[in-house]
């Protein structure tokens, strides 16, 4: 759905998602935070990327992910871009 550009419909079945499964860090990393990230609410990006680790502390994207985004919050100018693979 991401790679399709239905945001809208994408952010509603993550969501549902970590409500049916709220001990999974996927839920949280891959799927809503990217999709936060995505449509550019960063702030909701970053409280998604922290569940993730909390839930499953050797996920190092996770870490990576938010340190990347304290970096974009200094430069706000930054779209992250440079984040899609």
């Amino acid at each position: 759905m991401i790679n399709a550009k239905k945001m809208e419909d994408a952010v509603a079945l993550f969501v549902f998602n970590t409500e049916q499964f709220p001990d999974s860090w996927n839920a949280y990393d891959d799927s809503l935070g990217e999709a936060y990230l995505d449509r550019e609410p960063y702030d909701r990006a970053v409280v998604n990327y922290r569940r993730s680790p909390a839930l499953n502390q050797k996920n190092a994207g996770a870490f990576e992910m938010l340190q990347r985004l304290r970096q974009c919050r200094m430069r706000r100018t930054d779209k992250l871009i440079h984040f899609q693979g």
